[in-house]
């Protein structure tokens, strides 16, 4: 039974083979070749049902494979000369390159195997080259998808306090906005219209969305009257959130339970819209307004929101950096305990733009790979 499914197996494949062959060849060998190969697998299964089918189809696989390119390439020396025919007196440039066709078809004919490995060679460099190419225009090409990405900067820092974040908005004036956001990766229990559901959630102060010029679908971003406490609290969720629970439909009963209280959804962000995964966990379907108990927004000990800001136009890093650092001069001065270090310098604070907080080491790695696949390329250019 083994050597019957086998000997099947070799006469479907051996019969697809063959269309490497050209179809003329094809039409007047195919058939006789077929057949040939039918009878050798016959004489194979009387000696050894497995071991000879497998060494038979073994061979006439090579064989195939070692004489199908000549077939082809003869084809195509023979349209040269016609080729040449047809272009006498097309230029010095064409009868030179249909020159160096023919001596490449010639050299291809005599070493079928060599014609492989460079045609993989090169099939396997163009590839890795394009794939490498998109990773660096996706990652260091493009400009950020946000309004004057250049002016975005990042406080480095893994964590700050509610403090720090307002002395950086009111007393600097490097910033022309800066703004906050906590997500603690526990994310947020919602209900009502629907099964409850456990999601990522982040909440942010009033001018994050500005910050990265977010629009909505439906309804509005949050606004600073959103942060005066006074309840039901209001939310605004992601596009996905909004085709799953409500299909789609923006109607007027928009309320749901986030963590157990009544909460108005105000807006549906526009499916567009990306936060940097440096600032907030990726896949935030609820945004709430940052509110933080009076405790925990006067702690300089509290160290667990992001902060980004926007330079002021024409502003550099440099110069925002010198502001900073005066600020963390003063700083020092007022709150020792929690802004000077213990060899009482103050702590500082350093700035990074956006793009480089995002892209980080990658940009190396990227190099780097695109000069290997891009050497590999030039080998079989070469080649």
């Amino acid at each position: 039974m083994v050597s019957d499914w086998l000997t099947n197996a070799a006469i479907l494949i051996y019969r697809r083979l063959l269309q490497f062959y050209p179809s003329e060849f094809r039409l007047s060998y195919g058939a006789g070749m077929e057949r040939m190969f039918r009878e050798q697998l016959g004489e194979a299964r009387k000696r050894s049902p497995v071991s000879s089918v497998a060494l038979l189809f073994a061979r006439e696989v090579w064989g195939v494979l070692r004489t199908a390119p000549a077939q082809r390439f003869a084809n195509l020396r023979a349209w040269i000369p016609a080729c040449e025919r047809r272009w006498a007196g097309g230029g010095i440039v064409l009868n030179v390159l249909l020159g160096d066709v023919r001596c490449a078809v010639r050299s291809f004919t005599r070493r079928p195997g060599f014609a492989f490995t460079v045609i993989a060679q090169l099939g396997l460099g163009i590839g890795a080259t394009t794939t490498i190419l998109s990773a660096v225009d996706n990652v260091l090409l493009r400009k950020l998808p946000y309004p004057r990405a250049d002016e975005l900067v990042v406080f480095s820092n893994p964590g700050h306090s509610y403090p720090l974040y307002s002395d950086w908005r009111d007393r600097t004036n490097a910033f022309s906005t800066v703004a906050a956001v906590w997500s603690d990766g526990r994310g947020v229990g919602i209900s009502g219209d629907g099964a409850p559901e456990s999601l990522p959630g982040a909440r942010v102060t009033s001018e994050f969305f500005g910050i990265f010029g977010a629009t909505v679908r439906h309804g509005r971003l949050l606004i600073d009257s959103d942060y005066d406490g006074e309840p039901p609290g209001v939310a605004v969720i992601s596009y996905a959130l909004w085709q799953r629970r409500w299909g789609g439909v923006w109607g007027e009963d928009r309320t749901l339970k986030v963590d157990g209280m009544p909460t108005e959804v105000v807006g549906v962000l526009d499916p567009a819209f990306q936060v940097p995964e440096e600032l907030v966990e990726i896949g935030v379907e609820v945004w709430l307004p940052l509110e933080l108990p009076s405790e925990i927004a006067k702690a300089r000990t509290w160290n667990a929101l992001r902060v980004v800001a926007r330079r002021k136009p024409g502003l550099s890093t440099d110069a925002a950096q010198a502001d900073v650092d005066a600020l963390a001069a003063i700083l020092a001065d007022e709150y020792p305990a929690t802004d000077r270090l213990a060899n009482d310098s103050p702590r500082l604070y350093r700035l990074t733009s956006l793009f480089e907080a995002m892209v980080g080491d990658v940009a190396n790695l990227l190099y780097t790979l695109l000069g290997a696949v891009g050497m590999m390329l030039l080998i079989g250019c070469a080649n």
